[in-house]
Protein backbone atom coordinates (compact mmCIF):
# COMPACT_ATOMS: atom_id res chain seq x y z
CA UNK A 1 0.00 0.00 0.00
CA UNK A 2 1.24 3.44 -1.25
CA UNK A 3 0.34 6.72 0.85
CA UNK A 4 1.29 10.24 -0.49
CA UNK A 5 2.73 12.20 2.44
CA UNK A 6 3.91 15.08 0.44
CA UNK A 7 2.34 18.00 1.46
CA UNK A 8 2.56 16.47 5.22
CA UNK A 9 4.69 17.11 7.70
CA UNK A 10 5.33 14.52 10.81
CA UNK A 11 7.79 14.26 13.69
CA UNK A 12 9.31 11.28 14.99
CA UNK A 13 10.93 11.22 18.36
CA UNK A 14 13.41 9.02 18.62
CA UNK A 15 13.80 9.04 15.02
CA UNK A 16 17.38 7.91 14.35
CA UNK A 17 17.53 4.71 15.65
CA UNK A 18 15.40 1.11 15.67
CA UNK A 19 11.56 1.39 15.27
CA UNK A 20 11.92 5.54 14.82
CA UNK A 21 14.69 5.50 12.27
CA UNK A 22 12.31 2.66 10.28
CA UNK A 23 9.22 4.84 10.63
CA UNK A 24 11.48 8.72 9.53
CA UNK A 25 12.53 6.49 6.73
CA UNK A 26 8.77 4.90 5.47
CA UNK A 27 7.38 9.07 5.93
CA UNK A 28 10.40 10.20 3.66
CA UNK A 29 9.68 7.53 1.37
CA UNK A 30 6.03 8.75 1.11
CA UNK A 31 6.80 12.14 0.63
CA UNK A 32 6.75 13.74 3.89
CA UNK A 33 8.62 16.20 5.23
CA UNK A 34 10.36 15.10 8.77
CA UNK A 35 11.25 16.34 11.79
CA UNK A 36 13.44 13.26 13.97
CA UNK A 37 14.32 13.96 17.43
CA UNK A 38 16.92 12.17 19.31
CA UNK A 39 18.85 12.89 22.45
CA UNK A 40 22.42 12.18 22.36
CA UNK A 41 24.33 10.18 19.60
CA UNK A 42 25.30 13.19 17.20
CA UNK A 43 27.63 11.12 15.01
CA UNK A 44 24.52 8.54 14.09
CA UNK A 45 22.06 11.95 13.76
CA UNK A 46 24.83 13.41 11.05
CA UNK A 47 25.14 9.98 9.36
CA UNK A 48 21.00 9.52 9.25
CA UNK A 49 21.08 12.61 7.79
CA UNK A 50 23.63 12.26 5.18
CA UNK A 51 22.05 9.31 4.17
CA UNK A 52 18.81 11.06 3.41
CA UNK A 53 20.02 14.32 2.53
CA UNK A 54 17.77 14.17 -0.96
CA UNK A 55 14.72 14.19 1.44
CA UNK A 56 12.91 16.66 3.42
CA UNK A 57 14.45 16.04 6.88
CA UNK A 58 15.53 17.92 9.75
CA UNK A 59 16.92 16.45 12.89
CA UNK A 60 16.07 18.17 16.37
CA UNK A 61 17.95 17.84 19.47
CA UNK A 62 16.55 16.90 22.88
CA UNK A 63 15.44 14.74 25.45
CA UNK A 64 11.74 14.04 25.58
CA UNK A 65 11.85 13.48 28.98
CA UNK A 66 12.95 17.28 29.89
CA UNK A 67 9.48 19.80 29.92
CA UNK A 68 10.95 22.77 29.21
CA UNK A 69 13.11 21.40 26.35
CA UNK A 70 9.88 19.89 24.25
CA UNK A 71 8.22 22.98 25.14
CA UNK A 72 10.32 24.85 23.48
CA UNK A 73 10.88 22.12 20.16
CA UNK A 74 7.21 22.66 20.19
CA UNK A 75 7.45 26.24 20.14
CA UNK A 76 10.16 26.47 17.31
CA UNK A 77 8.57 24.08 15.19
CA UNK A 78 5.27 26.44 15.35
CA UNK A 79 7.38 28.89 13.71
CA UNK A 80 9.12 26.84 10.57
CA UNK A 81 5.93 24.50 9.66
CA UNK A 82 2.45 25.66 9.06
CA UNK A 83 1.42 22.42 10.44
CA UNK A 84 1.79 19.29 12.43
CA UNK A 85 -0.12 16.26 10.25
CA UNK A 86 1.55 13.50 12.37
CA UNK A 87 3.49 12.52 15.93
CA UNK A 88 4.81 9.37 16.17
CA UNK A 89 6.79 8.68 19.84
CA UNK A 90 9.25 6.14 19.40
CA UNK A 91 11.57 7.83 21.53
CA UNK A 92 12.04 5.16 24.92
CA UNK A 93 15.31 4.00 26.74
CA UNK A 94 15.80 0.80 28.68
CA UNK A 95 17.57 0.22 31.84
CA UNK A 96 18.13 -3.69 32.14
CA UNK A 97 17.12 -4.65 35.87
CA UNK A 98 14.97 -7.21 37.52
CA UNK A 99 12.40 -3.84 38.97
CA UNK A 100 12.86 -4.83 42.47
CA UNK A 101 16.61 -4.51 42.10
CA UNK A 102 16.52 -1.02 39.87
CA UNK A 103 17.73 1.97 41.29
CA UNK A 104 15.05 4.59 41.94
CA UNK A 105 16.93 7.12 39.29
CA UNK A 106 17.20 4.14 36.95
CA UNK A 107 13.04 3.71 37.40
CA UNK A 108 12.13 7.14 37.15
CA UNK A 109 14.07 8.30 33.98
CA UNK A 110 12.79 4.97 32.48
CA UNK A 111 9.27 5.71 33.61
CA UNK A 112 9.69 9.95 32.28
CA UNK A 113 11.38 9.33 29.22
CA UNK A 114 8.99 5.89 28.38
CA UNK A 115 5.45 7.33 29.56
CA UNK A 116 5.24 10.82 30.97
CA UNK A 117 6.14 12.26 27.71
Amino acid sequence: MNFDYSTRTVIVTGGIRGIGRAVTEAFLKSGASVVATYVSNDTAAEKFKKEWSDHPLELAKFDVSDYEKVEKFFFEFDKKHDALYALVNCAGIRKDNVVGMMPPEDWNSVLSTNLSK
